[in-house]
Parts: structure tokens; sequence; C-alpha cells
């Protein structure tokens, strides 16, 4: 049995209610002393941060014109919670952002009908880029999520409406890879696991994602922390490992293929129980 690093606590957070609906919201009132959250891996991440934004600039960092003022109040944000001024020598504020923490930080705006994607921070990409989706409304970014537009978006939409600055939120999502990589801006195509070697070699990728209302402009800030760990620190957690099994074992084809776990999720069961 291996030993589980307390570095990978998250993953008790994870979601694993079993049976319907096959996508949930699931978010949680947000402690805003938590916001932004820092551990042992945060210095490693920010400069990885730093390469990938210099490798790619603003196809990871970008604003539409027009919304400057709202920029600058989540700058503002950003510095009363780290107690600190972002590094003027980055570059613009948007690049700024980009490697003040380790999340990344998506800031949606509301026309007369619709919730927009109009830029912020996306270096940590789970399979899709920020120049596709940015102008987007959320429900044309998520058209590929099987279900989503006939389980959450309108949910969604309303949510957002209703979302009050005073309360912000939090959820988190996952998902089975084997490509441990954070930048993963394009889509893979997963591979079938049949056995416990190759069960041995996936990984779990989770986004920790809040969302919170700035008081003045009234624009919407997604952030999304990025973990991955071994699947091996799933199996060192004995009682959690059981919950996944319980999870997959009830989990729908739609939830198994929105976990990356089709034609894997039998080894994977076989692998935590034994």
């Amino acid at each position: 049995m291996p030993s589980a690093s307390p570095g990978a606590d998250w993953l008790h957070d994870l979601p694993l209610a079993p049976g319907s609906p096959d996508l949930r919201m699931g978010t949680r009132a947000l402690d805003v002393t938590q916001w932004l959250p820092v551990d042992d891996k945060t210095p490693a991440e920010i400069e990885l941060r730093k390469q990938l934004l210099a490798e790619h600039g603003s196809d990871v960092a970008r604003i539409v014109p027009g919304h400057e003022t709202g920029l600058t109040e989540l700058t503002s944000l950003i510095e009363i919670h780290l107690q600190r001024r972002l590094d003027p020598e980055v570059g613009a504020p948007v690049d700024q952002l980009a490697v003040a923490t380790a999340e990344d930080m998506l800031v949606m705006w509301r026309d007369e009908k619709h919730w927009r994607l109009i830029g912020g921070t996306l270096l940590f990409p789970n399979q899709w880029n920020l120049n596709d989706k940015i102008g987007k409304t959320v429900a044309a970014i998520h058209a590929p999520v099987d279900g989503y537009s006939e389980l959450l978006e309108a949910r969604v939409d309303q949510f957002f409406d209703r979302l009050s600055a005073a309360r912000p939120v939090w959820r988190r999502n996952w998902f089975f890879h084997q490509d441990p990589t954070f930048y993963q801006p394009n889509r893979m195509i997963e591979s079938p696991v049949f056995s416990i070697a190759e069960v041995e070699q996936l990984y779990i990728r989770s986004e920790w994602q809040t969302l919170r209302r700035l008081a003045f402009s009234g624009l919407i800030i997604f952030t999304v922390k990025t973990q991955v760990e071994p699947i091996t620190e799933l199996k060192a957690r004995p009682a959690l490992a059981e919950q996944m099994c319980v999870f997959l074992e009830s989990a729908s084809a739609r939830s198994l293929e929105n976990k990356d776990a089709t034609d894997r999720h039998v080894a994977i069961i076989d692998y935590l129980r034994s």
C-alpha cells in the first residue's frame, strides 16, 4: 500500500456523490480568506506560469479592449488579498495577474442577454484555449460538455445573475488523465486502460474553482487552481478509494465520458480494491 502525501489531501474534496444527475454545479460558500490558497507547490507553479507566459504571450493572457476598469478592480482586490503589490516589470496588468498566483483567472461580463468570457489568464488549460473561447457565451463555451445544455445551462445563467459580491462560492471538478502536464490547450484522445500496470500510470487532474463578483464593475471572476496527483495517492487513502469505486460503479455512460473514465473504470475499480 503506497503512503499518502499530505500535499494531496485535496483529494478528499473530490465530489463523489453517486447517481444522477450526470452534471452538478456543486457550489459551496467560500471563506474569502481562502480565496487564493498557497501551498508547497505554489512557487514552482508560478515559475512554470512565468515560462508559459514568456512562450505564449497573448494566447494565454489577454482582455477584450474596453474592460480595463474591471481589470484594475480585480488587481486591487488581489493586492489586498495577497497584501503585496503586483510586479509592474512583468508587463501589462493582465500579464501581472497571470503570474501573481497559481490560479488562472477568467473574466465574465454580462451584455444585454448573456454572460460572456472577455479574457483573463489561462496558462493551465484543460484541453481548451483562450483564443477559441474568448467572446463566447457561457453556454457556447460549455457546448462540448455532454449534457450541459440539458442539465446546467439555464441553472448556470441564473446562478451568475444572482451571484452576490458578498457571497463568493467554490466548486471542484476532476478527471482521469494519462498526461500530468499542466499546459494542455488542445483536446487529447484518452486511451482505454485494462490492466493494473496501465492504471498505475494514470493521474487525477482536478480544478478548484471559485466564482466571485466584483462589487463595482459587476464582472464575475472565475478562478481555477489546477491540481494533479498520481492515482497512487487515491489508493493510499482506502476509504476515499472505496468512495471512488462506488461512484464509478453507479456512473452513467455520460458521466464516465465526462470524467475521461470510459473504457477505464473497470480496471480502475479493480486496482483501487486490490
